[in-house]
């Protein structure tokens, strides 16, 4: 089930006993868990109802509060934040714990509803996760909130930018998604003082997102890379100095270039192969990180304009730069990043 279901359902009364929420898009997790909370719980009686348990909870716990016995309503919500032995690649909590849980779950009481609640995603894979983890994902409602498609994406913000009363149209939503990135905590800021930057019933432009938007360190990369490729050595200092006078640190712009240039280089390869879009964003997505559409187009399109050899060139300059700073070799992070910088203007044009 997705998210957008999960509301649906909710809406009509259907409310199931154990949820596992997961995915690296919090603004709708945190506002799921609000409508959850809504939904089960009477105003008033939120303090006596609810339990809210972190990390390293042991299952008997988790337990105990789950068959208290609810206060005036019909059910208790008991909340388990990144439970331990859920979580793929972390801690793995106390030993058996999740045996009990699972053993526990057939005979859970009527009166609650269990949910776990995990930052960023699980990571669940189902052929290396242990019994324990698939028998919960067997049992438990999953709803995964990943980053949204551009589609959707466009028409969030076109609902968050009307709820605010103003106007926005298609290429304004593009520009503002390439400037400001896709996190939507961070998006619903920046519609808010574009709404009162073009005041109330005016329309948003691709001007108004320019002039006041600040960008993300990955869109900003972008356009310094897109520069040296087009010849632009002093437009691509601009976007450098300007991501220095944001406040990021040398070494961490140089580990977004090596970045980059990766994705580069598996993209060229990739058309040189005559690879598809959709390859693309496989050969690019990871279990945590799923690589948009428009994201890969323009990465297509970018490495299209360049040469195989000369690229990878480039990208084993940045690895080693970066291993050269990280091993002492390099002390002076200005120096190293201004040499990078230099080399990928001689190679990516």
């Amino acid at each position: 089930m997705d998210w957008k279901k999960l509301f649906v359902s909710w809406d009509r009364g259907e409310i199931k006993p154990l949820y596992l929420f997961h995915g690296e898009e919090e603004f709708i997790k945190k506002e799921a868990l609000m409508r959850m909370r809504n939904a089960i719980l009477p105003k008033g009686l939120e303090a006596l109802n609810e339990s809210v348990l972190e990390g390293n909870v042991s299952a008997d716990r988790i337990i105990e509060d789950a068959e208290m016995l609810p206060v005036m309503c019909d059910r208790r919500l008991v909340v388990v934040k990144d439970w331990a032995p859920l979580l793929s690649g972390r801690a793995k909590g106390k030993s058996g714990d999740g045996d009990i849980l699972i053993k526990w779950l057939p005979n859970a009481p009527k009166t609650c509803t269990l949910l776990f609640y995990v930052y960023g995603r699980c990571a669940y894979n189902e052929k290396k996760s242990t019994k324990t983890r698939k028998a919960f994902y067997g049992k438990a409602t999953e709803i995964p909130f990943y980053q949204l498609d551009d589609t959707t994406l466009r028409k969030w913000i076109s609902q968050r930018v009307k709820k605010v009363g103003a106007q926005i149209d298609t290429n304004a939503c593009n520009v503002l998604i390439a400037t400001a990135g896709r996190d939507l905590s961070r998006l619903a800021e920046e519609v808010d003082k574009l709404a009162s930057y073009a005041g109330k019933g005016n329309s948003i432009s691709a001007k108004d997102v320019e002039a006041i938007v600040t960008p993300t360190i990955e869109g900003t990369v972008f356009n310094m890379i897109d520069s040296l490729t087009a010849g632009n050595f002093l437009n691509a200092e601009k976007y450098l100095l300007k991501l220095v006078n944001m406040g990021e640190k040398r070494t961490t712009i140089l580990y977004m270039i090596t970045r980059q240039m990766r994705h580069l280089s598996i993209t060229r390869a990739l058309i040189k192969n005559g690879a598809s879009l959709q390859q693309v964003i496989d050969a690019l997505s990871t279990e945590e990180y799923r690589m948009q559409d428009s994201v890969a187009q323009s990465l297509m399109k970018q490495a299209r304009l360049l040469n195989k050899e000369p690229l990878e060139r480039a990208y084993r300059e940045c690895v080693d730069t970066d291993y050269a700073i990280k091993s002492g070799r390099w002390r002076n992070d200005e120096a190293a990043l201004d040499r990078v910088m230099v080399l990928l203007n001689a190679w990516l044009k």
